[in-house]
Parts: C-alpha cells; sequence; structure tokens
C-alpha cells in the first residue's frame, strides 16, 4: 500500500517537472484503480460472494475501452455525454 502511493507522489513530482513517460500514466491509473476500489465484474462478484449475473444487474458499472468494471464509490452519470 505504502509503494503505491509513493509511487503516486513521485509521478506527480515528475508531472509537476513536465517530465513524464507512459509507465507514469500506467501507474496513475494503477493507483487511481487502487484508491476507488474498481474490481472487473467477475473479480467483484467473487470477492463479495455475489453472482456474475447480480452484479451485472444491479451494481453500477463504468466502462473503459469497452470493459466494464464495477465501483461502490463512484455514482452513475445519468447525463448524456
Amino acid at each position: 500500500m505504502k509503494s503505491i502511493e509513493n509511487k503516486g507522489k513521485q509521478v506527480i513530482l515528475d508531472i509537476n517537472k513536465n517530465v513524464f513517460t507512459d509507465l507514469e500514466l500506467v501507474q496513475i491509473f494503477e493507483l487511481v484503480v487502487y484508491k476507488l476500489g474498481i474490481k472487473t465484474i467477475s473479480n467483484y462478484a467473487k470477492l463479495n460472494n455475489m453472482s456474475y449475473n447480480g452484479v451485472k444487474k444491479f451494481r453500477g458499472k463504468i466502462s473503459i475501452d469497452g470493459i466494464n468494471f464495477v465501483c461502490d464509490k463512484i455514482k452513475p452519470n445519468n447525463l448524456p455525454f
């Protein structure tokens, strides 16, 4: 847990210096996934002892590049954009 937060701090420092790489952008994404607790539908169902279809139908989903994820911390966006 500490190493992820340390990576996040280092990436922020590099962004402020305007020197960052694709790897650092991936680390930002990993940090966001970690902090928000984003899981695939399958992993969420396994971790919470729920059925796949139950999660798919009754949990808020977000889609990233066509892959559906579940996150209890994010409320669904009802706006048309």
